[in-house]
């Protein structure tokens, strides 16, 4: 029934407007507004014109609403002086939330999606109240279930990303070989919040395995860099600059020292690798002969600016012969660019 009623003459309109209010208050009857449901302490006397009063049958016994309460707090929805259908509302909204953060895509497990919740909803006013305490035993087990989920989910997928991260440094690397197979057996059987954790001794080896190899690339480096250096700085040409000018083609080049790294921690090793991967220092060092030569030759336009590189050209040699003939015709190519001007080779 939607308005006050106006049953009869020998009822004053306040009385008839209080017994409405109290049958609200005591389970007897359902009211809302632009279809959100009002209790009785929010019910408006001045709007019962506009407020829509329905009948409620069953009730819900003062025991039943004393669990009801209990169960919707620790669920975590705010404690209310009413059990009611916002209550309810509140607290099915709740569960649904907490059952997104109890599962997700590989390697979580699935989402929990019980039919129950869906069929709680699709109730209202009393009916919905009362079917929540028949079930109560089973929500408050999920309640639990799926709180635990989602603590360890919050405490193991930093880590199973971070175990993703590493499998992407260590590419290339001969321990992927072997771990590959247990990352994808995690991902494939959404194994995360197996006991015991199974990410964790993988991170632990990938993390090993490339401070290893990060420490050795950067060895690696820093040997060819020292050798280029000593030949580069012997030179004539070099020898010739200034501390400054030297100092200045070297950075424009690139060389100027061996990046350090940090290996300590699985953070810093990941902080190292970001900035410098394993593959770029392969790369890098691949390239320190080139751009030492580079530096050389900057070195020798500074000194001699119509200078010219002249490129030796490459041969297959197989006896004496191929290399005094390859000898010959780098001779012939320096002397041809001498007569045009100063040559850097």
């Amino acid at each position: 029934m939607s308005g006050t009623p106006r049953l009869c003459c020998w009822w004053p309109q306040d009385a008839i407007d209080g017994a409405l209010i109290v049958l609200v208050g005591s389970g007897h009857l359902r009211a809302s507004q632009d279809g959100k449901h009002l209790t009785q302490k929010q019910i408006d006397q001045s709007k019962l014109g506009v407020t829509d009063f329905r009948l409620e049958s069953p009730t819900v016994p003062t025991n039943k609403k004393l669990a009801l309460k209990k169960l919707f707090q620790e669920a975590g929805v705010p404690p209310t002086d009413e059990v009611d259908p916002n209550a309810a509302r509140a607290f099915l909204d709740a569960m649904k939330e907490l059952a997104k953060r109890a599962g997700g895509d590989p390697p979580l497990p699935r989402l929990p999606n019980p039919p129950l919740l869906g069929e709680l909803s699709g109730l209202g006013g009393n009916e919905q109240l009362l079917a929540i305490y028949e079930a109560r035993d089973e929500l408050s087990g999920w309640r639990a279930d799926w709180s635990k989920r989602a603590e360890l989910i919050a405490k193991r997928y930093p880590r199973w990303q971070a175990l993703e991260d590493l499998a992407a440094q260590a590419r290339g690397l001969l321990v992927t070989v072997d771990l590959a197979p247990q990352i994808e057996a995690v991902r494939a059987n959404r194994a995360l919040l197996n006991d015991p954790d199974p990410v964790a001794p993988l991170v632990t080896t990938l993390t090993q395995a490339l401070r290893e190899a990060l420490q050795q690339a950067r060895e690696a480096y820093s040997t060819l860099h020292q050798e280029q250096k000593e030949r580069f700085g012997s030179t004539d040409i070099w020898k010739r600059l200034t501390p400054e000018q030297q100092a200045e083609i070297l950075n424009r080049q690139g060389v100027t020292g061996v990046p350090e790294i940090r290996v300590g921690t699985e953070q810093e090793l990941m902080a190292s690798l970001a900035e410098i991967s394993l593959e770029s220092w392969n790369t890098r060092r691949d390239a320190l002969p080139q751009r030492f030569s580079r530096a050389l030759e900057e070195a020798a336009k500074l000194l001699e600016p119509t200078a010219v590189r002249v490129t030796l050209p490459s041969a297959t040699m197989r006896n004496e012969d191929e290399f005094r003939a390859w000898l010959d015709q780098v001779a012939a190519k320096v002397r041809e660019q001498l007569g045009k001007g100063p040559v850097i080779v």
